[in-house]
């Protein structure tokens, strides 16, 4: 009687390989990051792939008088195997001097065509790496876009005080989409 349900276990799993039914979450890596406001000062994409590496891309800021916009603020991109249940953008970031900064985040509504102030999640900026996430509520086909499954999310970052330099950074390590596919 065991090795018949063992066989069948295994049969299940077999076919649900097959058929592209496996269920689970996946970390997804950004495939792009474009600059909107503030400047690259060093890294680039595949700074964001792996947390710990030593690699960083480390964003300075941009200033425009009399624009209100936040003085760093990039976009990040990427591209899911599947469409999802479930989505949470999560930014690992770390302020580089001192003074107090704020970091937001949020994805992108492709039926409405603009980033979702329902996804805005906002936090300060700690002098230690760690985590920040943004979960994309409701029904999140509309954070996925239907023709390629390419997804968005909007960061910004700015001072809450006067900071130690006059040219402050931030640096963000790592950055993924994790979803979650069902049935």
């Amino acid at each position: 009687m065991h090795r018949l349900f063992v066989r069948f276990a295994i049969l299940a799993v077999v076919q649900r390989i097959a058929f592209g039914v496996c269920w689970g979450q996946v970390a997804v890596s950004p495939n792009a990051v474009t600059v909107l406001f503030g400047r690259s000062e060093a890294g680039d994409v595949t700074s964001l792939f792996v947390p710990g590496d030593g690699q960083v891309l480390r964003m300075t800021f941009f200033s425009v008088p009399n624009v209100t916009v936040d003085p760093v603020n990039f976009r990040v991109e990427g591209k899911l195997p599947f469409k999802p249940v479930s989505m949470t953008f999560t930014i690992n970031s770390r302020s580089v001097h001192g003074g107090v900064y704020r970091q937001s985040l949020n994805l992108y509504d492709w039926t409405r065509n603009l980033f979702d102030p329902l996804t805005n999640v906002n936090g300060l900026m700690p002098h230690t790496f760690s985590d920040m996430s943004c979960p994309a509520p409701g029904d999140v086909s509309r954070y996925v876009r239907a023709l390629d499954n390419k997804v968005m999310a909007l960061v910004r970052a700015r001072p809450m005080s006067p900071t130690a330099v006059l040219q402050w950074e931030v640096e963000y390590d790592a950055a993924s989409f994790v979803v979650v596919s069902g049935p």
